[in-house]
This record gives structure tokens, C-alpha cells and sequence, in this order.
């Protein structure tokens, strides 16, 4: 299904609850039968960074990777907001190798893929319903 931009940036702000507002230094690229996505890199190129997103997630990640590998990068990080962390992890095929318990009762989850690629997924914050806990993700490619 085609969507313009304004129509992506309403359902991402009808699920994250959050104003969409351009990420400083990274790049939008938006496909109507894909959604949109701001990509970056770290200040010292060592990571990309995929920021706000909406739409087909699978495909944006593989765009992203495949970004990555162009400048020789060999991480990718984001931020998840689901409320399921473990079926968050389950869904893109890594399986949890190791659980380190935080003082707030919260986990930094490690993970691996088929290939043996790791994964840090690791609490933020919590949101102001407190039923929700954002992660940093980030993997190798």
C-alpha cells in the first residue's frame, strides 16, 4: 500500500505518542510503499543510527544495512519503544544468550542471530504510563 510522507509521519505519531520533528544531521528517506526513516551515523562514524521510523521495519533495516556496509560500517543501533522486548528480539531471529539484571528490577538482554551476529539491547528510560520501558538496540552486522 502507497502513503505520502504526511500520512507515514501520522501513524508514527499515532503509535509513538510523540511529535515528529526531523532528527538534526540525519537523513530522511522516505519510499510511498515503504514508509520513512532517518538514518545517521555517530560522531565518529563508528555506528549508524537509525532514528525515527515508520512502515515496512524489515525493509528499512536491510536498507540500513546495507547503507552500513557502503561506509564500512559494522554496527547498527535504534531505539525500541514496544512494550514486548522479548518478542521484539524474537521477531528479527536473535535469540537471548545472557540477562544482566539492573538495580531498577529492569534487564540488559544480549543476543545472538543464526549467523552468530550479537546484539545489546539495553533499557533507556521509562515513559510516563511506567508500563513502558525504551531500549537501545543495537547490533553487528
Amino acid at each position: 500500500m502507497n502513503n505520502t510522507l504526511d500520512e507515514y509521519i501520522k501513524k508514527y505519531e499515532q503509535k509513538t505518542k510523540d511529535k515528529f520533528k526531523p532528527k538534526e544531521g540525519f537523513k530522511l528517506f522516505y519510499l510511498p510503499s515503504r514508509g520513512f526513516c532517518e538514518i545517521g551515523t555517530t560522531q565518529d562514524n563508528s555506528m549508524l543510527m537509525i532514528y525515527q521510523m515508520a512502515g515496512d521495519g524489515k525493509f528499512w533495516r536491510d536498507f540500513a544495512t546495507v547503507f552500513a556496509q557502503m561506509l564500512g560500517i559494522k554496527k547498527i543501533g535504534t531505539i525500541c519503544i514496544r512494550e514486548n522486548i522479548k518478542a521484539y528480539i524474537r521477531f528479527w531471529e536473535y535469540k537471548i544468550t545472557k540477562k544482566e539484571p539492573l538495580h531498577d528490577g529492569s534487564f540488559i538482554y544480549y543476543a545472538e542471530n543464526k549467523e552468530g551476529k550479537k546484539a545489546r539491547i539495553s533499557p533507556v528510560h521509562m515513559h510516563d504510563d511506567i508500563t513502558r520501558i525504551s531500549y537501545y538496540v543495537t547490533w553487528d552486522i
